[in-house]
């Protein structure tokens, strides 16, 4: 099981984007929903993601990237 906040991370991404991601993306079959206490001790969102549901995170963050990696390369050898 592995949870958003420290998936944001790895992707270097917002926390925030990517709980986006998650309900635009995955199937509720593949994540529940979850909270944390921030450090004013307010409570926020979070999921809890199981294997299927990284794994289809990890392809459309990579997807994501070389997109971005191919537009750049556009944009230079234009």
């Amino acid at each position: 099981m592995f949870n958003s906040i420290n998936l944001a991370v790895m992707f270097k991404r917002q926390h925030k984007e990517l709980l986006r991601t998650i309900r635009r993306r995955l199937d509720e079959s593949t994540y529940y929903k979850s909270f944390y206490l921030d450090a004013k001790g307010e409570k926020r969102p979070c999921y809890i993601i199981n294997e299927m549901g990284y794994d289809s995170l990890v392809e459309h963050h990579e997807n994501l990237s070389n997109y971005h990696k191919s537009k750049q390369k556009e944009a230079v050898t234009a």
